[in-house]
């Protein structure tokens, strides 16, 4: 794509079986010493050749595992990769799959500001290369546009937010995993076994939880298994231990663990406070990063007039462009205009006749001439009987 006199190098996604014998918008062109490649139209050979110099220019450091492995151990193997006429080349597929399916970016001194800046897809002419998994800076990320950085951005957020209101909650998870709350379980009493156990007993997912393990079963004639539906292993019918008549009553299990202590309290209210505070301030500072970076990235609406209340026969297109020239400088010009009809009413009903009209048309016999009134009135009363 040419425009003026700047000349934008890629080539662009157009595989084909061989690898890439279809690429478009790219051409390769002779300069003294290294090979040059610039971006116009080319030729299956030459996007052919254009890969193929990729493929053997790419050091095993600017590679993927996944393509190191492959032509290292791979490529020979005959289950993997059978020997067969007209066979696809894999090293210029994974060229193309690295050059131009994967994000790269510019090295050396096509970088801006210390920022990875972003190569257009099948960049050749300047060295690029693949952005790494942990390297990547987190400002790099705007390259995708605002919205991808400010995703990171509040993840890496939301992980700090996490780890600080653990260390808050640690009280509390030495409490509940203390026999000062658990009530001094003897882990070794069968009878206490029966019913409960120690947080050593827990998973360690639950460890240092709010679950009691000190329980114990105790009647409760007025219980049904109705009101235990949600749990019903903490509900029977049995004789109590110690009971005089030796009946049959309901037992429930009830939990002896100490309640909710001050302390408990204070740090509940302490999370609760830093994330209050945590999430206006992480709101402040992301408004902040994408009002800066939104000013940083052109877009079309950082040059674009958008008149919302124009006079109600002025949709020529030609007439807004002459209206607007007038007030450029320097060579500018209007570059686009778009006129916009305000007949959303219209195109609504205009759907719902369509819609009605084609349910219509299912129903009634096929030779119905829907556009005759009296026909089509007489096919729906013969449908309606």
């Amino acid at each position: 794509e040419e425009t003026g006199s700047s000349l934008r190098r890629r080539v662009p996604a157009y595989p084909s079986y061989a690898g890439a014998n279809s690429i478009r918008n790219s051409a390769v062109r002779n300069t003294p010493g290294d090979r040059a490649l610039s971006g116009v139209s080319v030729t299956p050979e030459e996007a052919d050749a254009i890969l193929q110099q990729l493929a053997e220019k790419d050091k095993d450091h600017k590679k993927t595992w996944s393509r190191i492995f492959v032509e290292r151990y791979l490529l020979d193997k005959n289950w993997y990769f059978p020997k067969r006429p007209n066979r696809p080349d894999l090293k210029r597929a994974w060229a193309y799959y690295e050059h131009v399916t994967l994000p790269r970016h510019f090295v050396g001194e096509s970088t801006a500001d210390t920022n990875l800046r972003r190569a257009e897809p099948g960049e050749h002419e300047q060295e690029t290369e693949l952005y790494d998994v942990i390297r990547t800076p987190q400002k790099a990320f705007i390259e995708w546009g605002t919205g991808i950085d400010l995703y990171f951005v509040s993840v890496f957020c939301l992980a700090i937010f996490m780890f600080v209101a653990a260390c808050i909650n640690i009280p509390s998870m030495m409490f509940y995993g203390s026999e000062e709350y658990n009530g001094g379980i003897d882990k070794n009493d069968a009878s206490d076994a029966l019913v409960g156990g120690t947080q050593e007993d827990l998973p360690f997912v639950l460890k240092h939880s709010a679950i009691c393990t000190n329980t114990e079963w105790v009647a409760c004639p007025t219980c049904t298994s109705e009101d235990w539906r949600f749990d019903p292993t903490r509900w029977a019918k049995g004789v109590l231990e110690g009971s005089e008549d030796g009946e049959e009553t309901i037992l429930v299990i009830r939990n002896l663990c100490e309640g909710t202590q001050y302390e408990n309290a204070f740090t509940n209210y302490a999370t609760l406070l830093f994330a209050l505070i945590w999430i206006s301030l992480v709101s402040l500072y992301l408004r902040a990063r994408g009002v800066r970076f939104d000013e940083d990235k052109i877009t079309t609406s950082d040059y674009s007039v958008h008149v919302k209340n124009p006079p109600p026969d002025a949709y020529d297109p030609d007439e807004w462009r002459d209206f607007f020239s007038q007030f450029t400088t320097d060579g500018d010009q209007v570059t686009c205009v778009t006129v916009t009809l305000n007949n959303e009413e219209l195109l609504r009903n205009t759907f719902y006749y369509r819609n009605f009209r084609g349910q219509l048309l299912r129903k009634i016999p096929a030779d119905t001439d829907v556009d005759d009134e009296a026909a089509t009135r007489a096919a729906i009363a013969k449908y309606t009987e």
